[in-house]
């Protein structure tokens, strides 16, 4: 059953290996894992660090990298949702 994300304003979408990545304006990061694919049980994984909206997401292979208003990039590494910063950007 897949769940509509209209109580919340999505501010950044990308995606990783077939998974939809949303941030939205609470600075909540949604990964919503066979959401593309539609084949088996759609779950969703909540990635939470800005105090702010999400302003800019981009993957690159298994890492996603999520930006602020905090002037700091976040780091993810998807296979264990352990996160490193580059604090200070901009």
């Amino acid at each position: 059953n897949k769940r509509l994300y209209t109580q919340f304003k999505i501010s950044s979408v990308t995606n990783i290996d077939n998974i939809l990545v949303i941030g939205d304006e609470r600075g909540k990061i949604y990964l919503l894992h066979n959401y593309l694919q539609g084949k088996g049980k759609c779950y969703e994984t909540v990635l939470e660090w800005h105090t702010g909206p999400v302003l800019a997401l981009c993957s690159y292979g298994r890492h996603l990298y999520s930006a602020g208003e905090e002037s700091v990039v976040v780091l993810w590494h998807t296979r264990d949702l352990s996160r490193d910063f580059l604090p200070r950007v901009g």
